[in-house]
Protein backbone atom coordinates (compact mmCIF):
# COMPACT_ATOMS: atom_id res chain seq x y z
CA UNK A 1 0.00 0.00 0.00
CA UNK A 2 1.17 3.52 -0.75
CA UNK A 3 0.21 6.24 1.77
CA UNK A 4 0.27 9.99 1.17
CA UNK A 5 -0.39 12.23 4.19
CA UNK A 6 -0.48 15.95 4.86
CA UNK A 7 -1.85 18.09 7.70
CA UNK A 8 -2.59 21.60 8.90
CA UNK A 9 -3.33 22.76 12.42
CA UNK A 10 -6.99 21.69 12.09
CA UNK A 11 -7.14 19.19 9.22
CA UNK A 12 -5.42 16.06 7.95
CA UNK A 13 -5.67 14.62 4.45
CA UNK A 14 -4.82 11.00 3.62
CA UNK A 15 -4.69 9.16 0.30
CA UNK A 16 -4.08 5.41 0.16
CA UNK A 17 -3.34 3.36 -2.94
CA UNK A 18 -3.45 -0.42 -2.71
CA UNK A 19 -0.69 -2.00 -4.74
CA UNK A 20 -1.14 -5.71 -4.00
CA UNK A 21 -3.81 -8.29 -4.72
CA UNK A 22 -6.18 -9.95 -2.29
CA UNK A 23 -8.55 -8.28 0.17
CA UNK A 24 -7.75 -4.70 1.14
CA UNK A 25 -9.05 -3.14 4.36
CA UNK A 26 -9.26 0.40 5.76
CA UNK A 27 -9.64 0.69 9.56
CA UNK A 28 -10.81 3.99 11.04
CA UNK A 29 -9.80 3.62 14.69
CA UNK A 30 -11.74 6.14 16.78
CA UNK A 31 -10.78 4.71 20.16
CA UNK A 32 -7.10 5.65 20.15
CA UNK A 33 -5.16 8.92 19.85
CA UNK A 34 -1.56 9.69 18.96
CA UNK A 35 0.56 9.09 22.02
CA UNK A 36 -2.33 7.30 23.73
CA UNK A 37 -2.68 9.94 26.44
CA UNK A 38 -6.30 10.94 25.82
CA UNK A 39 -9.29 8.63 26.32
CA UNK A 40 -12.27 8.16 24.02
CA UNK A 41 -15.58 8.91 25.78
CA UNK A 42 -17.89 8.38 22.82
CA UNK A 43 -17.72 7.80 19.09
CA UNK A 44 -20.03 7.52 16.11
CA UNK A 45 -19.63 6.61 12.45
CA UNK A 46 -22.02 6.02 9.58
CA UNK A 47 -21.49 4.26 6.28
CA UNK A 48 -23.41 6.84 4.24
CA UNK A 49 -22.82 4.88 1.00
CA UNK A 50 -20.34 2.16 -0.04
CA UNK A 51 -18.05 5.02 -1.15
CA UNK A 52 -18.57 7.37 1.82
CA UNK A 53 -18.19 7.14 5.60
CA UNK A 54 -18.32 9.94 8.20
CA UNK A 55 -18.24 10.24 11.96
CA UNK A 56 -16.47 11.61 14.98
CA UNK A 57 -15.51 11.12 18.60
CA UNK A 58 -15.15 12.92 21.92
CA UNK A 59 -11.88 12.54 23.84
CA UNK A 60 -11.11 13.28 27.49
CA UNK A 61 -7.86 15.20 27.96
CA UNK A 62 -5.68 13.74 30.68
CA UNK A 63 -3.66 16.13 32.83
CA UNK A 64 -5.39 19.25 31.51
CA UNK A 65 -6.19 22.59 33.12
CA UNK A 66 -9.44 24.15 31.94
CA UNK A 67 -11.24 22.46 29.07
CA UNK A 68 -11.23 18.73 29.66
CA UNK A 69 -12.49 17.25 26.38
CA UNK A 70 -12.47 17.87 22.63
CA UNK A 71 -14.28 16.60 19.53
CA UNK A 72 -12.77 15.23 16.32
CA UNK A 73 -14.76 14.66 13.11
CA UNK A 74 -13.91 12.89 9.86
CA UNK A 75 -15.32 12.39 6.39
CA UNK A 76 -13.87 9.78 4.03
CA UNK A 77 -14.59 9.25 0.33
CA UNK A 78 -13.42 6.27 -1.72
CA UNK A 79 -12.85 6.01 -5.47
CA UNK A 80 -14.61 2.64 -5.62
CA UNK A 81 -17.30 1.06 -3.46
CA UNK A 82 -16.51 -1.14 -0.50
CA UNK A 83 -17.84 -4.67 -0.79
CA UNK A 84 -17.69 -5.36 2.95
CA UNK A 85 -17.79 -3.36 6.17
CA UNK A 86 -18.37 -3.54 9.88
CA UNK A 87 -17.65 -1.97 13.25
CA UNK A 88 -15.97 -2.98 16.49
CA UNK A 89 -16.59 -1.92 20.08
CA UNK A 90 -14.02 -3.13 22.60
CA UNK A 91 -13.61 -6.86 21.90
CA UNK A 92 -16.84 -7.29 19.90
CA UNK A 93 -16.75 -7.21 16.10
CA UNK A 94 -19.99 -6.58 14.19
CA UNK A 95 -19.59 -7.53 10.50
CA UNK A 96 -22.07 -5.97 8.04
CA UNK A 97 -22.96 -3.23 10.55
CA UNK A 98 -22.97 0.21 8.91
CA UNK A 99 -23.44 2.35 12.04
CA UNK A 100 -21.21 2.79 15.10
CA UNK A 101 -22.48 4.34 18.32
CA UNK A 102 -20.09 3.72 21.22
CA UNK A 103 -20.19 5.19 24.73
CA UNK A 104 -18.02 4.57 27.77
CA UNK A 105 -14.86 5.46 29.60
CA UNK A 106 -11.88 4.68 27.35
CA UNK A 107 -13.94 2.85 24.74
CA UNK A 108 -12.01 1.08 21.95
CA UNK A 109 -13.97 1.28 18.71
CA UNK A 110 -13.99 1.96 15.01
CA UNK A 111 -15.37 1.17 11.58
CA UNK A 112 -13.74 -0.82 8.77
CA UNK A 113 -14.29 -1.16 5.05
CA UNK A 114 -13.08 -3.97 2.76
CA UNK A 115 -12.27 -3.78 -0.94
CA UNK A 116 -11.53 -6.54 -3.43
CA UNK A 117 -8.43 -6.04 -5.57
CA UNK A 118 -9.01 -4.79 -9.08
Amino acid sequence: MEAELTATAHCGVHRYTFTTGGRNRILIDLGHTLGGKNRCNSAFADLVAPTHVSGGANYMIRYSVGKNSYNVFFDAAFSRPADGWGVWINDESKPNCARLNAQGDHVSCGIYLEFASE
